[in-house]
Formats: C-alpha cells, sequence, structure tokens
C-alpha cells in the first residue's frame, strides 16, 4: 500500500492534498522532517557510533531527495551539518509526491503562492500552552535532572482546543538526539501547567515560543528513561 502523504498546514488554506495538487504549479514553501534513524536502531550501536550513523543517514536521504527531485533545491536548515530539517519552494503538484517520499516524516505548507490563509471565526484566538518538560538521557536514573518550562503561542477555539492542537508539536519536540557523548536524549513533555487566553492578535499565528527556563530536579520515577526496559515491556504485553 503507498503511503499516505502527510502535509501539515493545508486545514489554514482550505486545501486537502489533492486540491493542493490541483493548483499546479504553483510555489509551495515547504519545511521539510527527514525520517532519519529511528531510536531503536540507535539503541542497537555503540553510544560512539550513533551520531556517525545518524548524520551519514540524513546525508543519504538528503542526497536521495535531491536526484529524485531534480530542479528544487533543498536547503538544510540551521548550521549543523546532519540536520533533519530542509527548506524548499516546490511545484503545487509535486508536493504529494515528495510527503510520500520513505526518506520523509512529513513536510509542513508555510505559504502557498496566490493563496491566504482562510478566514477564521471570532472564536478563533491567541493561547499560551505552558509544558513542563523533562530533557531525558537513556538509562539515567539517579541524580539531578534538568526541566524546562517551555510556553508556546498558537491560535485556537479555547483551551482543551490548545491542548489538542499542540499535541504533535508536543511529540516532535521528543524527538531522541545524540549529545555529544553518544546518548540518546529528548525532551519529554511531562505535563501542562496552564493553558492562558491572550488578547494580542498582532503575534504570528504558527505557534511562538516566548518564554523558557530550564531548572534542576531530584530525580523522580517519571522522569526515568530506560529505553531497554521500555522495549521489553512492549514485547512482553504483544
Amino acid at each position: 500500500m503507498p503511503k499516505q502523504p502527510r502535509i501539515i498546514g493545508l486545514d489554514n488554506f482550505g486545501l486537502t492534498p489533492r486540491s493542493l495538487s490541483a493548483l499546479g504549479s504553483r510555489s509551495v514553501r515547504l519545511s521539510i522532517q527527514l525520517v532519519g534513524q529511528t531510536a531503536l536502531r540507535l539503541r542497537l550501536l555503540r553510544t560512539k557510533q550513533r551520531d556517525a550513523t545518524l548524520r551519514k543517514t540524513l546525508a543519504k536521504q538528503r542526497d536521495h531527495l535531491r536526484r529524485a527531485f531534480r530542479g528544487i533545491e533543498f536547503v538544510l536548515r540551521g548550521k549543523k551539518p546532519g540536520g533533519w530539517t530542509l527548506d524548499a519552494i516546490v511545484p503545487a503538484n509535486r508536493v504529494g509526491a515528495l510527503a510520500r517520499s520513505r526518506h520523509v516524516k512529513f513536510v509542513m505548507v508555510e505559504t502557498i503562492q496566490g493563496r491566504r490563509q482562510k478566514f477564521r471565526p471570532s472564536g478563533f484566538a491567541w493561547y499560551c500552552v505552558w509544558g513542563v518538560v523533562a530533557i531525558q538521557i537513556e538509562g539515567k536514573v539517579k541524580g539531578l535532572l534538568s526541566l524546562e518550562d517551555r510556553l508556546v503561542l498558537l491560535k485556537a477555539n479555547d483551551p482543551d482546543d490548545a491542548r489538542r492542537r499542540l499535541a504533535l508539536e508536543w511529540t516532535r519536540y521528543a524527538e531522541p538526539h545524540m549529545n555529544p557523548d553518544g546518548y540518546l536524549v529528548r525532551w519529554q513533555l511531562v505535563s501542562i501547567q496552564d493553558v492562558y487566553a491572550l488578547f494580542d492578535d498582532t503575534i504570528d499565528p504558527r505557534g511562538t515560543e516566548v518564554y523558557s527556563r530550564l531548572r534542576s530536579v531530584r530525580m523522580r520515577p517519571e522522569y526515568r528513561w530506560r529505553p531497554a526496559a521500555e522495549t521489553r515491556s512492549r514485547r512482553a504485553s504483544r
């Protein structure tokens, strides 16, 4: 069965993947998230091998896209050579094929030539969601742990809608990555502390982090991350 295109942001323009493709050669500005390597595969490697393996995989995935979609310039976001995110301007009728590539996790639509984001009802307002994030290092169960207070702005219909709309963002934020010592690290949402309604209507509606504070706390059971134990538990439950 062919992979379904994972295209985020079409709702903002009142489009579906099919109606986007019908726009033909109109330019669509995208951010593209590569698949990279799964944490499960990386766990099978020694810690010192993981970073090099991940960088090599991402480089191959970037090269594949450049060969498969000739004429499209894929620009690596950020200064790090091993980044996961690419920026590109793509014809509307090729976005679906790009999103279906086995090397692409999802694409996010930022702008579409000749299209404006659709009108939002009056109830659609700004909300600030305050989440507490634990910076987890695989296998670490003792000592101090860093927490981040992350406040993210977005537009939603009500506080519950704001929580739902950020679910994918929290998942992306927790994507494991390598630290300099070769260990897997993830920034995992622990709790939502508050959802605050704003009255200012001049902030970027795609979501903006306005405040972040790191602090150290004593290790608790809910902060521990043991990938091997999680894998064993999943296998036992099958």
